[in-house]
């Protein structure tokens, strides 16, 4: 909001209600009464206009209602289900269903401040605030269906990531399994040659020991 205030003022009050109000006590208390509801309303229509880039102006503009809400700036494209996407459209073509048919040819006149609302105002006003307050509800339900989105694929993505990383866990402790076999067997390896070697030389020991043996005995039985 730029400052500038939203007028309005209540239903006016029947010619002969009016006349009979008019003058002394009646009277001050009738403009108190009416003041009381223009800060009323004046309060509700700020509530429902705070942070509109909207420029306060009648609500029989067009304009001054349509762009704010717009479906080009209202429906969330990432959205996959169209009955969210399609009731914002709803609510959009019921706000300016009832506006005449040259409202986006006529020009935006500023209301001055106390200037009374007509009846057949009053009415649209009326219904203009409710479709107002059903499309910042429909609004809440379509950002909290984006959250809920949003987190489903955070928590994908988290899941995702979560198995990559045990993959290449299991994959590590694979190679760290294979890399003991291979020790294993190379160990093995060396037990074996150990052994073939340990026999080699207890075959050459023993033959060594019979030759040394005959020598003797051939030695022995040529002397005799």
């Amino acid at each position: 909001m730029d400052g500038t205030a939203w007028s309005a003022a209540p239903l006016l009050t029947r010619s002969s209600d009016t006349s009979e109000l008019r003058g002394g006590a009646a009277a001050m208390e009738a403009v108190a009464h009416r003041n009381r509801m223009e800060q009323e309303t004046q309060r509700l229509l700020n509530v429902i206009f705070r942070g509109s880039d909207v420029a306060p102006r009648t609500l029989r503009d067009r304009d001054a209602v349509v762009p704010r809400f717009s479906k080009r700036r209202f429906a969330i494209p990432s959205l996959d289900s169209p009955s969210v996407a399609s009731s914002s459209g709803a609510l959009e073509q019921a706000i300016t269903s009832d506006l005449p048919a040259d409202a986006a040819n006529t020009p935006c006149v500023q209301q001055p401040a106390g200037a009374p609302i007509a009846p057949q105002d009053a009415g649209l006003i009326q219904r203009k605030l409710e479709l107002l307050q059903q499309i910042q509800q429909q609004r809440l339900k379509e950002l909290e269906w984006e959250q809920w989105q949003n987190q489903q694929q955070q928590n994908q993505q988290q899941q995702n990531q979560q198995q990559q990383n045990q993959q290449q866990q299991n994959q590590q402790q694979q190679q760290q399994q294979l890399q003991q076999q291979q020790q294993q067997q190379l160990q093995q390896q060396q037990q074996q040659q150990q052994q073939q070697q340990q026999q080699q030389e207890q075959q050459l020991q023993q033959q060594q020991r019979q030759q040394q043996r005959q020598q003797q005995q051939h030695s022995g039985s040529a002397s005799s």
